[in-house]
């Protein structure tokens, strides 16, 4: 405590000695001035101030040390108490000190300030203890912020330095116990942010800040060797970072911030050059290689904030960066010579750095902006040339700009000292030419720059320079190797390797989609350039490549082909000199159609074609420019002119060759209309008609041709013309002898007439007649004769030697035989000559029965059209003899035959056809068609009117039935046809009567039957009532239905009335789809069951099994599933019955299927599921369970026997457990009336199983309702020895005739008739039948029930009823007789009144039934239970004397001689387009089943296949439906994948077809059968993909999906309504819809993620796949996929699970690929596929931040390519990315920094943000130049990842990371988020400061470099002004 009482008092001492030697006007006290001393010299006022500071230092350091050393417990308490006030003590005595030194400053005495300063930081720099001195530090700062607040100005900067000197003392104290640097940063940051808070103004922070900068420099000055030095130079660039860049880079837009900007950075540059100047030069070293870095690098983010002053508004900031940059550049001179003489690689690395830094980044923010860049690039070129050692280099990208500098300069003077600077760099060895592109890019610059008068000499040296380098790397031969240069900050870093410069030329290309007008000139000058490189560099890449992307540059900018104009000549002149053709002829093409668009470049371009066009050049040249005249004329019209002068006078030429090439130009100028007014040229080519040289005739022939077809000459007069200048026409000897060429030039121009003969048929509309002109008629003669001619010739020459002989050799034949074939093709047939009359009476003639004699006009007119045919027909011969190998050739003839092929269709119609009988062999009894009942019998039915009066007189539920069966005799025979209106209002009266009263289920069933046969007649009325069909009378009728369920009483007769309907409508009919109406109806009528509101369950049964009928017949096999569920769970007959139903569907319905196909197993599983639910209610209702039958239904739902004998087995049932109770045997009828009903169908399943079913049927009693069964199924299905026939027969007889009194054996009644059908002729006992009927029905000992059921059965004797077969007709051996005694006695029973009511129900009902018998439905019940194929002679045959008849000839002939498939498929081609008879899908069926045979069919049935697709295709048809050939089509669809391509071989292209054919097949084909069609389909080109290598059927099918999906959507059906899609025939069912989307979403996608992972990762490189494999399974099976997805609604993506993306457990390789899905569809419909622009952006935004949540650390490399790869694809995917919503952009950027906060660097936000903020700023001005634009503008996102290396897309995505901070500069100040984008900026940065850097990041480094200039970018003055600098 002594001590520092003693220190104290010295303080104290020296302070009253101060104050005592002031003046008095400054001094406190009250003294008088004589006890003033004399006021000391400066020296002693510094003495003093020392001493005071010492005073001062050392009583801080004591009460450091004091604290430092304090003891424990109570004393330590006391010691703190004291050191506190002691603190406090020195605290006050500090600002009376610096009170004093004001006064001492105002009396001209500031040295004090100065020396007081000093001698504080002595004292602490003296002390013996660096924490003591530490401790100090912190003590004194805080005070000396408020000593800097408090001063005046006169010691601010004595205090400024003194500030300085100690914060610059406390870093170095901490330096050595600290690990990194950042705490030092942080105490820097806190101590200076207390100084500048405590200054008031601009001009004391400067001072601060200036007397910093000098203490820094000062303390590096007297730095020492080793760690000393180096510390030093660190500590002061964190001094300058946090002292400097608030000044640089914040203070933007004002002019005290400018004033500030350039003063501080003055001072830097000054101090350090004092530094350099005075520092020896082994202690500067260090300092400049950390120094002059940091320097350049604060000045290039000051040159980032740029774009921002533009869009301010202000050029102040811009003016002072660029002065700063020119300080920068003098400094640099200065120490060059020092680096120099130091020697030192390190710092000529440094400088090589600062080098590239200023002259590749940072002028390039001043191009374009009106500063004189050449003197800064002369001068830092020239302080570099200056070395001598060599060892600073400057790097590609550098050589690269400064070019660019050059050429964006307006003034020639000053782009030669840039060039002048970039050659000397070049020239002294500065430049590591390592890459070809650059050797390029100095030989365009050459190019360019030579024809400048100014830059002449310097051009020509660069070429010179490019071409010795060039040479070098040649003969280097260097390794191209793929690795990562993280360097990477220019396009043309990723141009090092030739086999990437095609790659990366396409990849920054502008595409045609790109608006150019928002880029810079400074871009489009380094497109010129990139494309001018390109162009010269010789790294082997053709003319046309090179080319290519010059071309898209010009097409942009037109402007620059002033600059191109030079660049192709001088191409066109080094390609001349090494032999380069192409080259030279594409520059040529290249000048003449791009360049030539500018008027100034037309001007040039025309001199240069005229210099070679003229008579001094060599032949050959002048006539290779003659012939640029056509893309030179369609570039610039206004050379018109003098085009056609000089064509002029080359056609008057005396060479051959410049005629030829005068004439063709004409001839191709001709055909693009370029000709202005013929009358110049007609002359010329009239002249030219006479030329010896038959080329040049035959341009001349064509070049009228041409005319022709354009209207400006007429056909006729130039015939005229030909006959006189070149050729009678008519004299086919003279035409022979012309040279070939000009012989097929004449064929050409006779197909001409028929253009003029159309325009003749429009003037002469209004005549009957139009007569054809006579020179069409000679050509059309002299076409006949030539093809004669020809063919004669052809098949003459056998061998060459003939061939010598003759004037035409075989291959100009055929040649002008093809032309012969466009010509005659190109006629409508009936201008050659003929009409529908001619070819009628032409066929009539050819008949046997004809015997008239034809007359001589006749006979022409047979001659002329067998003229024709005879043309077809042989050259068809010619071609199949011949080798086919080329088989495009014969699409002429092919066209021709099928014209008139055409025609004789158009004029024949259904009598081109023969028609011939073809039987069918049965092996079934019954197939007698109804028809051939006699009228006298079917008088004897009742008629409708006998019901209707029953009905008014006794409505009941009977009569009603049986009003419903008689309802389609009523409307069947009204004339004219019975209005649907009419026929519901009558269903509506009688439907109120049907009620569910009776327990019967006979009764029931018959019942459902009239519900049937009532929708029926409804359907049929509605059919028959009008000739134009509309699916709007459906929907009216199943509306008045609806309306039904609230307007009666029975309310769910409504609903079973639905159910019937569905059923009885098809699902197609005349081209409209009814499918759509009946699911919704069907749907309604679910909704109801499902929510309980049907009022009984047998007709909530009812309704159900008609649904379950109508899906059942669609083969919706779910659905079915479904009702079924239901019905199982509806406990009565009607719920076996709804069961029966649908089995009974699928029984017919299998007769045409195959049993093997997904569709037929599991049709057949249903039947066999519903047997065994039926068979187990069989067995609840026995006796006793039995093991027995329970196997037997465990066999029904498996579908399999188990290789058991289950008839035996069912044999083997004990009788007495069959036993039925009395209360279980209504149940158990109708449980058999059911099986009766389904049990047919089990012979597609397993006939073992229908035998055991129906044994043991016939082992229960009679009257349960066995006989049922029995009638039912042997009847059907088992072919019974006859004896065993007439056995059953005779026990169903004798059960009745013995039956005890009152036996319920009606059901033997049923048997009995089903078996006595099958009997013969002779043994037919119908009398015996009707005996045993009416001895029940009259026996009054039989129970109603009974008598009810024999009344029925006299029905089922004279014909078949709906309960089993369907349909009702009479028998044809009915007698009238006994038909007129049955209905006698059923009207009397009906009228009885003593009857019982069952019996006389069951009367009005057959009645009812007998009344539908009148009007049979078409068609036969029972179908033979196999089909025999047609053979080829029951093919129908076309009539004779037609074309169609030969060519069927020969394919018959052509099939039956094993004839070569090629030519037997050339004629399948031709009569493809015909319609023709589906017997014909035989043909093909035969040949699709030869695929096993030794002979080849793949081309053959390549050829069926195209037929088929055509036959479904045309519209029309004669003679046939196309069932047949939709039947084949399914059966081909329903192919395994191996043998579908076996059917074909390697015949693709039929395959192709049939996939692209899929769209108007699913217009036909059933619904229910389209999700399995469809999953076959992609089978098949998933078996190609895996197996052939090949994508093309996959495409085929995706793309015609998606045209079936963009016509019939059902979203958008007034689309396709209104006639814009092509195929209008129809609308997809919803069902086929479901199927599509799901077959799309479910199974597609996942598969071509499994088969095609590439688009998602490159897992191992397929050796295999070959680049365009790889290309074509991106450009085009994804694309087709993609084009499928718009077509589906977003709801449906959502509902099938595809989105949203990212779920758990879906792998990388799927969340990737819908990441490219997405992107399509955010692309699609004009950005609303989700319904607004909004959504869409809203589904971008969550893939993009999807793509943010994911870590590197997590991701392999080829996962991280891919994933970036798809950025590209989302931020491309609008059209127009600026048009983002701003708060989608917003949410993007900061949840993007929220990610990075999460997971540091390790997220992969950043790259996926500056990919996004890339493509935001594409199209935006200010922003700056940016190598990643130029990707934008091209097309990297059309590729996928397999397209690139890793190290290529990470390359391209470092271009797009560096050029982030300037693009989000520029939005977040659109958004007004810069603050806050700063400010998460900056915690990331912290965050990865404390190491949050992930080891395996390759782009760590620039990820961080990246954030640094963001902070810059984004910040202002207002926020996070200092805590982002300490990251500069």
């Amino acid at each position: 405590m002594e001590s520092m009482g003693g220190a104290m008092e010295r303080i104290a001492s020296l302070l009253k000695r101060l104050r005592r030697s002031l003046p008095p006007t400054a001094s406190s006290s009250n003294e008088g001035p004589a006890d003033h001393p004399r006021r000391p010299p400066d020296e002693a006022s510094a003495a003093l101030g020392v001493q005071l500071g010492l005073a001062f230092g050392d009583a801080v350091l004591r009460c450091a040390s004091s604290a430092l050393d304090e003891p424990t417990g109570n004393a330590a308490a006391g010691s703190r108490s004291t050191d506190q006030r002691d603190v406090e003590a020195l605290r006050i005595t500090g600002f009376d000190i610096v009170d004093a030194l004001c006064d001492a400053a105002r009396s001209s005495s500031p040295s004090v300030s100065f020396g007081f300063c000093q001698g504080i930081i002595d004292a602490f720099t003296s002390s013996a203890s660096d924490a003591a001195a530490k401790t100090a530090l912190l003590i004194v700062l805080p005070w000396w912020s408020l000593w800097l607040g408090q001063c005046d100005q006169a010691i601010s900067n004595a205090l400024s330095r003194g500030y300085a000197g100690c914060t610059y003392r406390l870093a170095a104290l901490k330096y050595h116990d600290v690990v990194t640097t950042s705490d030092i940063e942080e105490s820097t940051t806190s101590l200076l942010a207390d100084a500048y808070a405590a200054l008031e103004s601009d001009a004391d922070q400067r001072c601060l800040t200036r007397e910093c900068i000098g203490v820094a420099f000062g303390n590096m000055m007297h730095g020492h060797d080793g760690d000393e030095g180096s510390r030093l130079s660190r500590i002061t660039i964190t001094y300058l970072s946090e002292l400097v860049a608030p000044c640089v880079l914040l203070s933007i837009g004002t002019s005290s911030g400018g004033i500030n900007r350039t003063l501080f950075w003055t001072a830097i540059m000054r101090e350090f050059n004092l530094f350099v100047l005075s520092t020896p030069r082994k202690y500067c070293e260090d300092a400049i290689a950390q120094f002059i870095p940091w320097l350049t690098h604060i000045l290039h983010l000051a040159t980032l904030r740029i774009p921002s002053q533009h869009r301010h508004g202000t050029m102040t900031g811009t003016d002072e960066t660029f002065a700063m940059l020119l300080q920068l550049c003098e400094l640099i001179c200065h120490i060059s010579p020092t680096v120099e003489l130091a020697g030192e690689r390190s710092l000529a690395s440094t400088m090589g750095t600062a080098y590239n830094m200023i002259l590749g980044e940072i002028l390039q923010n001043f191009s374009g902006l009106g500063y004189s860049l050449a003197p800064v690039v002369s001068q830092l070129c020239n302080s570099l040339c200056r070395e001598s050692t060599g060892s600073t280099k400057v790097s590609d990208a550098t050589i690269f700009r400064l070019g660019l500098l050059a050429l964006n300069e307006p003034d020639e003077k000053e782009a030669q000292r840039i060039l002048q600077a970039l050659y000397a760099i070049i020239e002294k060895g500065l430049f590591d030419c390592s890459s070809f592109i650059l050797c390029g890019t100095l030989r365009a610059l050459g190019s360019i720059f030579f024809p400048s008068a100014i830059c002449n000499s310097v051009a020509t040296k660069l070429q010179e320079l490019a071409n010795r380098n060039e040479r070098n790397l040649s003969l280097m031969q260097l390794q191209e190797k793929d690795s990562l240069d993280l360097s990477v900050d220019h396009i043309v870093c990723l141009f090092g390797a030739r086999s990437k410069i095609l790659l990366m030329s396409k990849l920054v290309a502008p595409t045609s989609c790109y608006d150019a007008r928002s880029t810079s000139p400074y871009e489009q000058a380094c497109e010129l350039l990139l494309a001018s490189s390109l162009l010269t560099t010789n790294a082997n890449i053709s003319g046309t490549q090179s080319f290519s992307f010059l071309r898209r540059v010009i097409e942009k900018w037109a402007y620059l082909g002033v600059r191109a104009l030079p660049l192709a000549t001088a191409c066109i002149r080094a390609s001349a000199a090494r032999g380069d053709s192409d080259t030279v002829v594409s520059a040529l093409q290249f000048l003449c159609s791009e360049t030539a668009k500018d008027p100034i470049c037309a001007q040039n371009v025309w001199s240069m074609v005229s210099e070679f066009t003229s008579p001094t050049s060599p032949s050959v040249v002048r006539a290779a420019c003659i012939r640029l005249f056509v893309p030179l004329c369609k570039s610039n019209r206004k050379l018109y002119g003098r085009i056609r002068d000089t064509l002029g006078h080359a056609v008057a030429s005396a060479d051959t060759t410049i005629r030829i090439a005068a004439v063709a130009t004409l001839c191709d100028l001709a055909e693009a209309d370029l000709i202005r007014d013929v009358s110049e040229v007609i002359s010329w080519l009239q002249n030219k008609l006479g030329d010896g040289e038959g080329t040049v005739v035959h341009c001349a022939i064509m070049s009228l041709h041409y005319l022709i077809l354009e209207g400006e000459l007429d056909f006729s007069k130039v015939v005229k013309v030909l006959s006189k200048a070149l050729v009678d026409v008519d004299d086919i000897s003279a035409i022979l002898c012309l040279p070939p060429t000009v012989v097929e030039a004449l064929v050409i121009l006779f197909g001409d007439g028929a253009v003029g003969a159309e325009e003749d048929s429009e003037k002469e509309s209004d005549d009957d007649e139009s007569d054809i002109s006579p020179q069409v008629e000679t050509a059309v003669r002299a076409l006949f004769d030539l093809a004669t001619s020809m063919s004669k010739h052809i098949s003459r020459v056998t061998d060459v030697s003939m061939e010598q002989d003759l004037s035409i050799m075989k291959e100009d034949a055929a040649r002008i035989l093809q032309a012969i074939y466009v010509s005659l093709s190109r006629y409508k047939i009936d201008r050659l000559g003929f009409d529908s009359d001619t070819i009628r009476s032409m066929v009539a003639r050819s008949s046997s029965e004809f015997r008239e004699e034809p007359s001589d006009l006749e006979c022409e007119q047979d001659e002329h059209y067998s003229s024709l045919q005879r043309i077809v027909m042989d050259g068809l011969v010619q071609r199949m003899q011949a080798t086919c190998e080329y088989p495009e050739k014969d699409q002429e003839l092919i066209e021709l035959a099928c014209n008139i092929l055409a025609f004789e269709e158009d004029a024949l119609g259904p009598s081109l056809w023969m028609k011939r009988a073809r039987s069918t062999p049965s092996d079934s009894k019954e197939m007698e068609n109804p028809r051939k009942v006699s009228k006298l019998v079917l008088k004897a039915l009742p008629p409708p009117s006998l019901l209707e009066s029953q009905y008014r007189e006794n409505p009941r539920t009977a009569t009603a039935i049986a009003r419903m069966y008689c309802l389609h005799v009523e409307t069947a025979s009204s004339s004219p046809a019975t209005p649907p209106d009419d026929v519901m209002e009558l269903l509506a009266e009688v439907s109120c009567d049907v009620k569910n009263d009776s327990s019967d289920p006979l009764f029931k069933a018959l019942s459902a039957g009239a519900w049937v046969e009532a929708m029926n007649s409804v359907w049929s009325s509605i059919v028959n009532f009008s000739d134009d069909f509309s699916s709007d009378a459906v929907t009216r009728v199943v509306q008045e239905l609806c309306e039904w369920r609230h307007s009666m009483d029975q309310h769910d007769n409504a609903l079973v009335a639905l159910g019937a309907f569905v059923f009885a409508i098809p699902d197609r009919y005349q081209g409209t789809d009814l499918s759509n109406i009946a699911d919704e109806t069907c749907n309604t009528i679910l909704e109801v069951y499902d929510s309980h509101k049907f009022a009984e369950p047998d007709a909530a049964a009812f309704a159900l099994g008609f649904v379950g009928k109508r899906y059942a017949r669609s083969m919706n096999l779910d659905l079915v599933r479904g009702i079924m569920g239901r019905l199982e769970g509806i406990h009565s007959f009607s719920g076996c019955y709804g069961l029966a139903m649908i089995a009974q569907v699928f029984s017919s319905s299998l007769d045409s299927m195959s049993k093997t196909d997904h569709s037929g197993k599991a049709a057949c599983a249903i039947v066999g599921t519903i047997s065994s639910i039926l068979m187990s209610k069989f067995h609840s209702c026995m006796r006793k369970p039995n093991p027995r039958v329970l196997n037997l239904i465990a066999c029904l739902k498996t579908g399999s026997g188990d290789d058991l004998d289950l008839t035996k087995s069912m044999l083997e049932v004990p009788q007495t457990d069959l036993i039925v109770e009395d209360n279980l045997r209504v149940q158990m009828k109708g449980i058999l009336i059911s099986l009766a009903v389904a049990l047919p169908a089990l012979r597609h399943l397993d006939n073992d199983l229908l035998a055991a079913a129906c044994s043991l049927a016939a082992k229960c009693p009679w009257g349960v309702g066995k006989g049922y069964v029995l009638g039912s199924a042997y009847k059907l299905q088992l072919n019974l020895p006859l004896e065993e026939m007439r056995d059953l027969y005779s026990e169903c007889v004798d059960a009745v005739a013995g039956a005890e009194s009152g036996a319920p054996y009606d059901d033997a009644l049923f048997a009995a008739i089903a078996f006595e059908k099958f009997l013969p002729q002779d043994e037919k006992r119908s009398d015996e039948i009707m005996s045993s009927i009416r001895r029940v029905v009259d026996g009054n000992e039989f129970s109603p029930d009974v008598r009810a059921a024999a009344t029925l059965a006299i029905c089922t004797h004279f014909g078949s009823i709906p309960l089993l077969s369907g349909n009702s007709y009479l028998y044809a051996n009915t007698k009238k007789s006994s038909l007129e005694t049955a209905v006698t006695s059923l009207t009397n029973m009906l009228s009885d009144p003593n009857e019982s009511r069952r019996c006389t129900d069951m009367a009005a009902v057959a009645l009812g039934m007998f009344c539908r018998m009148k009007f049979p439905r078409k068609g036969v019940v029972f179908r033979p239970s196999k089909v025999t194929d047609p053979q080829t002679s029951d093919i129908p045959l076309a009539r004779d004397s037609t074309l169609l008849r030969k060519l069927l000839d020969l394919i018959e002939e052509g099939l039956a001689n094993s004839e070569s498939d090629q030519r037997v498929s050339l004629l399948i081609s031709c009569i493809s387009r015909v319609p023709l008879p589906g017997d014909f899908s035989f043909l093909a069926k035969k040949s699709f089943n030869q695929v096993n045979t030794e002979r080849g069919t793949g081309t053959i049935n390549a050829a069926f296949l195209r037929l088929l697709i055509a036959q479904i295709e045309i519209e029309r048809h004669s003679g046939s439906n196309r069932s047949e050939f939709i039947s084949l089509s399914i059966y081909v669809a329903k192919r395994p994948p191996a043998e579908f391509w076996s059917l074909f071989e390697s015949t693709g292209g039929a395959v192709n077809q049939f996939m692209a054919a899929t769209s108007t097949f699913l217009l036909r084909w059933p619904s229910g059968i389209i999700d399995e069609l469809l999953m076959n389909l992609w089978s098949i080109s998933c078996f190609e993909i895996s197996n052939r290598r090949s994508f093309q059927s996959a495409k085929s099918l995706l793309l015609s999906i998606a045209a079936t999906l963009q016509c019939y959507n059902i979203e958008d059906q007034s689309t396709a309504k209104s006639g814009r899609c092509k195929k209008s025939s129809g609308l997809l069912s919803p069902v086929a819809l479901k199927s599509i989307r799901r077959l799309l979403i479910v199974e597609v996608f996942p598969s071509l993620v499994h088969v095609m992972p590439k688009l998602s990762s490159t897992g191992n490189n397929d050796p295999t796949r070959t680049n365009d494999e790889k290309e074509e399974m991106q450009g085009n099976t994804w694309t087709s996929y993609f084009l499928c997805l718009e077509h589906i609604p977003p709801a449906v993506l959502y509902e099938d699970g595809f989105l949203p993306i990212g779920k758990k457990r879906e792998d990388f390789d799927t969340t990737v690929t819908k990441v490219y899905c997405i992107a399509h569809l955010a692309g699609s419909k004009r950005g609303e596929y989700f319904g607004s622009r909004t959504a869409t952006s809203r589904e971008v935004l969550k893939a993009n931040l999807w793509i943010a949540r994911q870590t590197v650390s997590s991701l392999t490399v080829e996962q991280r390519t891919a994933i970036r790869i798809s950025m590209f694809h989302l931020a491309s995917s609008r059209s127009d990315p600026t048009s983002t919503p701003t708060d989608c952009l917003r949410d993007l950027i900061l949840q993007s920094f929220e990610s990075m906060l999460v997971n540091g660097l390790d997220s992969l936000a950043l790259e996926q943000l500056a990919v996004q903020c890339g493509y935001v700023c594409r199209c935006a001005a200010n922003v700056g130049p940016s190598m990643s634009r130029l990707f934008t503008k091209g097309k990297i996102q059309y590729y996928s990842a397999e397209a690139f290396s890793p190290n290529t897309v990470t390359s391209v995505m470092i271009l797009f990371l560096r050029d982030l901070p300037t693009s989000l500069g520029s939005i977040t100040t659109t958004l007004d988020v810069s603050g806050l984008v700063a400010n998460r900026c900056l915690r990331v940065l912290k965050q990865v400061g404390r190491g949050g850097i992930p080891s395996n990041y390759e782009l760590c480094n620039v990820a961080v470099n990246t954030l640094k200039q963001i902070t810059t970018c984004c910040s202002d003055t207002e926020s996070n002004s200092m805590q982002y600098t300490k990251f500069i």
